[in-house]
């Protein structure tokens, strides 16, 4: 008995210490890099092992547009910016933009997913013109891209989202046009790429408008494939 109720208490132990780890990153400023920034939320939160949240809280009215730099998830992440103050907007596009038009055309991404258990929401993603690359690459499995009152926004881009991992959702975003979906802001690439033999996509309640080419999945011969595109 005393073995076992040793065996409870390190397990509990664990599991307040993974859930200590747990950390939110604020963002406040609007710079590149340095104190507050974006960027540096992201790398503290890769930094810091287990689930962190990047969120924001930036001084004035929004749409705040940063101007970044390329960005890598290396652990699981939400990264949710609609949590950033209305302070007094009352529109409907993403209050946070990130900004790639400062990025080298050569730059192979500009949002790279490395880890499993990554969640986007709220950003607008512009400006990003790599025409052999894409503005978030998925490479991990467990991916959420949007949701249900958590649209990501893509315009101005070339090739938006590459799907290279199983069990990913891209759901409620707008490709290619403004922020209510009236008019075109046209991105020139493919809106979502799904490579061969993927598992588990669902691409759904998107609205995929002036883009080269809107969806493009690749074939597979696995029987238990499930891949669903609905009501975009």
């Amino acid at each position: 008995i005393m073995n076992m109720k040793k065996h409870l208490l390190y397990l509990l132990f664990i599991c307040l210490s993974t859930f200590s780890n747990a950390t939110t990153f604020t963002v406040t400023s609007l710079n590149t890099s340095g104190a507050g920034s974006f960027m540096e939320a992201v790398d503290n939160a890769n930094l810091n092992s287990g689930p962190d949240t990047v969120d924001f809280n930036i001084s004035g009215m929004p749409p705040h547009v940063i101007v970044t730099a390329p960005i890598i998830v290396t652990d699981a992440l939400i990264i949710d910016g609609t949590t950033q103050p209305d302070n007094g907007y009352t529109g409907t596009c993403p209050k946070i933009v990130l900004d790639a038009s400062a990025i080298d055309p050569g730059v192979s991404g500009l949002l790279g997913i490395t880890s499993q258990d990554v969640s986007i929401y709220g950003l607008w993603f512009k400006n990003f013109r790599n025409t052999n690359s894409t503005v978030i690459s998925i490479a991990a499995p467990n991916v959420s891209i949007g949701a249900t009152g958590k649209k990501n926004l893509f315009t101005n881009n070339v090739n938006s989202i590459t799907i290279n991992a199983n069990d990913v959702e891209v759901m409620s975003n707008y490709f290619g046009c403004d922020c209510d979906g009236a008019l075109a802001e046209p991105n020139t690439g493919i809106g979502i790429f799904g490579y061969s033999a993927l598992q588990n996509i669902s691409i759904i309640d998107n609205v995929i408008a002036s883009n080269g080419e809107g969806v493009i999945l690749g074939s597979s011969v696995d029987s238990s494939i499930n891949m669903i595109v609905r009501a975009n």
